[in-house]
């Protein structure tokens, strides 16, 4: 007897020789899930995003069992290849690159993968760019754009020579690059400058609300339409120019009371903040020495005039002159010793506000004669001293008016007008400022002097967009200037 033959499975009687050799070939161009998560890997390993770009063209070649493997990414002015297997550095002045970028486009404005030469039975498409690049190369090209938030970021171009893509492949090839997508774009966003990330992300935003049938995009598009009439109008409309620097306000008189001569400081009656009234003793300076010296000239005023008389009594003539001599002498040396003495107390000429002299903690010190030790202002009367920039000062004129708000009072804008502009520069704490001395309008009972704040004078009246050009303007020029240019 002959022995049965043994059963197959169905599954495996009508298999036929070549489908175990095109299932192997099949599977090389299929990518495992352990693959693909390298792939995501080595993407998200790379600091930039040109190395990660790089990297993973070189993957997708190997591991796809391609020629070659391009990346473009979608810029402003059209497709940029940013990768390509095999190749250290793409230059989008090559032939090559050109015609792959040519490619790429063709997939993205048609939004669907492109496979040269097309399978049978498969809807025609536009692929002059491919037949191009099939042409030039000599490849079988499989191209499918690269989609993120509903736009489409770049392209990827698969090419090799052996054998052509399948629809299979193809598909395989563009769920490869929508899983990639992603992670590319976070990559590419990452290396992007912070002003350039808002700029995108803020364009996106837009672009997607102003392309889209929302609820929200009409009153979208007017309210960002009214903003540029209202940015407009406020470059663009005359308004008040006006020059801001810090003021400080100042006695319209100043006094400074000095040391009549030298001695000591024997008591103080005030403190700056004080207000005094006119001939109120405000500090005195020791005359004990003055007061021994006085009764000393006045008892040799009183020998003199004994003398005097005598002389007159018996008629000597010669006595009686050199007698009135001296004693005159004597008499003008005690009257100004006493005027030294009344001098000794500083007494206040008007009335007013100590504003500076703090001698409470310097009593018994020696002074010298001509040093300050008091400074008075008047009660009424005040003047603004402005520091203007120098920058600034050229657009001042006398007879301006303007405002003056004091930290102490801020609720309260008080009127000032320029009287006066002087033409030497001043230098203070590194401030480099011109002086310009303005009167203060109106009386306030709350001022003092030495209170500071910010003062606005008015000058004309010009569009902001005006004055911030001829600002970096004039900038611009000194900045040239200084530089050689």
């Amino acid at each position: 007897m002959q022995p049965q033959a043994k059963q197959l499975p169905p599954s495996q009687a009508h298999a036929t020789p070549a489908q175990p050799k095109m299932a192997v070939q099949a599977s090389r161009a299929v990518l495992s899930a352990e693959q693909l998560l390298q792939l995501q890997a080595e993407l998200l390993g790379r600091k930039r995003f040109n190395e990660a770009a790089t990297a993973l063209a070189q993957q997708l070649a190997s591991s796809l069992k391609c020629d070659r493997a391009s990346i473009g990414w979608q810029e402003k002015n059209g497709m940029n290849i940013v990768a390509a297997s095999y190749v250290a550095e793409v230059h989008i002045r090559q032939e090559t690159a050109r015609l792959i970028a040519a490619a790429m486009e063709e997939a993205a404005e048609q939004g669907i993968r492109l496979v040269h030469p097309e399978p049978d039975n498969s809807k025609p498409h536009i692929l002059l760019a491919h037949d191009e690049l099939a042409r030039r190369q000599g490849y079988s090209i499989c191209t499918v754009p690269l989609a993120y938030d509903g736009r489409i970021v770049g392209a990827l171009t698969m090419e090799r020579r052996d054998r052509e893509f399948t629809p299979a492949e193809a598909s395989h090839i563009e769920r490869v690059g929508a899983m990639l997508a992603p992670s590319l774009t976070l990559k590419y966003e990452n290396s992007l400058s912070l002003w350039r990330r808002f700029y995108t992300g803020l364009k996106s935003g837009f672009d997607h609300l102003l392309k889209t049938d929302t609820p929200a995009r009409k009153p979208v598009a007017i309210g960002i339409a009214s903003a540029f009439v209202l940015l407009a109008a406020v470059l663009l409309v005359p308004v008040s120019y006006h020059v801001s620097a810090p003021a400080q306000l100042e006695g319209a008189i100043q006094r400074v009371l000095t040391a009549p001569a030298d001695g000591y400081l024997h008591q103080v009656h005030v403190r700056p903040g004080d207000r005094v009234t006119a001939g109120q003793v405000l500090a005195e300076l020791a005359d004990q020495d003055m007061q021994v010296e006085l009764r000393g000239l006045e008892a040799e005023l009183a020998q003199h005039q004994n003398a005097l008389i005598s002389a007159q009594a018996h008629g000597d003539r010669a006595e009686y002159s050199v007698s009135q001599g001296r004693a005159e002498a004597a008499r003008a040396r005690l009257e100004l010793l006493q005027q030294q003495i009344e001098r000794s107390q500083l007494r206040a000429p008007f009335d007013g506000v100590v504003i500076k002299g703090d001698l409470t903690q310097s009593i018994g010190t020696p002074v010298e004669r001509g040093a300050e030790l008091i400074t008075l202002a008047p009660s009424t009367g005040y003047r603004v001293m402005i520091e203007a920039e120098e920058s600034e000062v050229a657009d001042l004129k006398t007879g301006q008016t303007g405002r003056l708000i004091l930290a102490a009072l801020p609720s309260q804008a008080l009127p000032v007008q320029i009287e006066r502009i002087t033409p030497l520069a001043s230098t203070e704490a590194g401030r480099h400022f011109f002086a310009v001395y303005a009167t203060l309008e109106g009386r306030q009972p709350a001022l003092r002097p030495g209170m500071q704040g910010f003062a606005k004078i008015e000058v004309d009246k010009r569009p902001l967009l005006v004055n911030w050009a001829s600002r970096l303007l004039n900038w611009s020029r000194i900045q040239l200037w200084s530089w050689g240019a």
